[in-house]
């Protein structure tokens, strides 16, 4: 399978094995290489896909050392048929073996070895792992990826034009609706970059609202709807929605914390802040929560409500796009994103009794491609590595931040139920609202119900007090 994937994109540039450059790629676009660091380069038309090979023999235990096939390892061959024929021979004696390396990226890493009050020993999710969930990419042999692209493959439109802008790879005009939501915010800038913001004075502490992958802030919109006397700040983190999607950065959730942190400074007014974490969204509040256990944050935050994050990342079962887009193929399936395999992928998430609405999937569509964000969710995907290598922090900071609530719709397949028991364990006694009816969107399946589990989580106590 390898190696057809691997013959049927090789046009007009180089193969090579361990050495070239890759074509349109900077070192932000290298994807985890299978084994340790050398690449493989195939390339559909101007896209180029990286595949590693390894420079220990993990990927080619059968070739022995005097095998004349191992000069190919370092050599580059431009259409060479006989040199192809023999590394796809290789590729295929072999395939079976491979497994993805998964070499995790942290944008602050000084920042895993800080202990909050205790150390942690966090050992919750494999034994709760049902019979049909996925296993982290690392673990998968690389025949799974590959069904996966073929897959995309099979939905990608007939052809995919070289693009001439990076940056505007895969735009399309946002819909009416979105544009409504759009002339309701504002933009801003932060470290350079531009940010879509919304805002709203009300009563209340600052309800803060951080959205999750792949979509942006737009989620919360009906739900703001129904809580119109309250004050709010929702944004769109950086490579995501309305916000710029710069090619050259680093997407790490660090960065996002210290966007946060920022807004709320700007915004906030000196009041207490109630936030609400969604997916993606309740990595970058575990930062922030461990931010406020280490004394620096800078503003009161005064409750948490966290919903259907895979924050527990051994414990969840993984989307299809997102094991493509981690793995080494990740650049590739990125650029071959369709709107048929979006729709299939995205709608998996949602509940059979609360299905995703065509309208609502060709407003998520148009906000991913805004700004060419279609061919960069191999680099906005990162955070997945960084919720492994910072664990030992943020469920830390799950453990011992007081003042935590959650919610969670129970038909989620990805941040399964198996995540919920994680959390569970990590925070004995945390106060949880099941909703068995709801998958991983419940904020757009039932905004009315989510917007009440919120007005609940900032109501004060009798004696004053807020939960």
């Amino acid at each position: 399978m390898m190696v057809a994937v691997a013959r049927g994109f090789h046009q007009r540039h180089a193969v090579a094995a361990g050495v070239g450059d890759p074509l349109d790629l900077d070192d932000d676009d290298r994807a985890p290489c299978l084994g340790d660091r050398g690449i493989v380069e195939a390339a559909l038309g101007d896209e180029v896909v990286e595949a590693g090979i390894s420079r220990e023999d993990r990927l080619a235990a059968p070739v022995q050392a005097e095998d004349p096939r191992r000069s190919l390892e370092r050599a580059e061959h431009h259409a060479d048929p006989p040199v192809l024929a023999q590394v796809g021979d290789r590729l295929a004696a072999t395939a079976v073996d491979v497994e993805v390396g998964d070499p995790a990226r942290a944008e602050h890493r000084e920042r895993s070895d800080r202990a909050l009050r205790r150390d942690v020993d966090v050992a919750v999710a494999g034994k709760r792992r049902g019979r049909h969930e996925e296993q982290r990419l690392s673990l998968d042999p690389i025949t799974d990826v590959l069904a996966d692209l073929v897959e995309l493959l099979g939905h990608r439109p007939p052809s995919v034009p070289a693009p001439s802008d990076a940056n505007t790879v895969g735009e399309m005009a946002l819909t009416e609706r979105v544009r409504r939501w759009q002339a309701r915010g504002e933009h801003e800038h932060f470290r350079g970059h531009g940010i879509h913001v919304f805002r709203r004075a009300g009563e209340g502490p600052l309800l803060l609202f951080l959205h999750g992958f792949p979509s942006s802030s737009y989620d919360w919109r009906a739900l703001l709807d129904e809580l119109p006397d309250r004050a709010v700040l929702a944004f769109d983190f950086l490579g995501f929605g309305l916000s710029d999607k710069p090619r050259d950065h680093r997407y790490g959730l660090g960065w996002q914390a210290d966007l946060t942190t920022e807004l709320v400074r700007r915004h906030g007014d000196g009041r207490p802040v109630f936030l609400v974490g969604h997916d993606m969204g309740t990595s970058v509040a575990t930062e922030v929560m461990a931010r406020d256990l280490e004394g620096t944050l800078g503003w009161e935050l005064s409750g948490v409500l966290l919903f259907n994050g895979s924050i527990v990342l051994e414990a969840a079962s993984l989307t299809p796009a997102q094991r493509l887009l981690r793995g080494p193929l990740g650049p590739l399936a990125a650029r071959l994103g369709s709107r048929r395999f979006f729709d299939r992928q995205f709608g998996a998430l949602f509940s059979a009794g609360h299905p995703l609405d065509p309208a609502e999937a060709e407003d998520q569509w148009s906000l991913i491609c805004h700004g060419g964000g279609r061919t960069i969710g191999h680099r906005l995907v990162h955070y997945l590595d960084e919720r492994v290598e910072l664990a030992p922090r943020w469920h830390g900071a799950i453990r011992d931040w007081g003042r935590l609530r959650l919610a969670w719709g129970l038909q989620d397949p990805v941040a399964t139920t198996a995540v919920l028991a994680a959390l569970r364990e990590l925070h004995p006694g945390v106060p949880v609202t099941e909703l068995p009816e709801l998958g991983h969107y419940p904020q757009i399946e039932d905004p009315a119900r989510m917007a009440a589990i919120v007005a609940e989580a900032v109501a004060p106590e009798p004696d004053g007090r807020r939960h």
